[in-house]
């Protein structure tokens, strides 16, 4: 299902489909729209900043994972000699290093689950926080302590 994509539409529901740009204005034709009736009975216009793509991946409930998806997973660590276990929360973002990461995680079994997206529920993120509690670019001192190389996917 590659290459399927989601928008929200002005009355705030997702809409899936296949996506189409027509002057200046973004639509979705949605999925099981009847080819024997025209296209532009069928398209849905969308929020542009909304629309994501399907990643092909799915989370521990078997839930699609979509780009602007927010979720979670523990990462487990070993601190004073005994196995911990930190949750992080990630904003699955269209990039190749993110996107790399999110299917490495969901294949490992490290029980990644969706609890949310970027643009109905952008508060799962907190304020600023890029990194743990670090509105900075620089590594913050939880993720120092526990190694991490790129704490901004975390």
């Amino acid at each position: 299902m590659i290459g399927e994509f989601r928008g929200l539409t002005k009355a705030g529901k997702w809409v899936y489909g296949d996506l189409i740009h027509q002057n200046d204005r973004i639509f979705i034709y949605p999925k099981g729209a009847r080819p024997d009736l025209s296209i532009d009975k069928w398209l849905v216009e969308v929020i542009g900043e909304t629309v994501g793509q399907f990643t092909g991946e799915l989370d521990k409930n078997n839930k699609e994972i979509w780009i602007g998806d927010i979720y979670t997973y523990q990462q487990p660590l070993v601190k004073a000699g005994r196995q911990i276990y930190k949750e992080h929360r990630i904003l699955v973002k269209d990039d190749i290093v993110e996107l790399y990461y999110l299917s490495n995680r969901a294949d490992s079994g490290q029980g990644i689950e969706i609890i949310g997206d970027i643009h109905t529920s952008p508060e799962l993120m907190g304020e600023n926080k890029p990194c743990c509690d670090s509105p900075s670019e620089e590594k913050c001192a939880q993720c120092q302590e526990i190694g991490l190389a790129n704490p901004h996917n975390h």
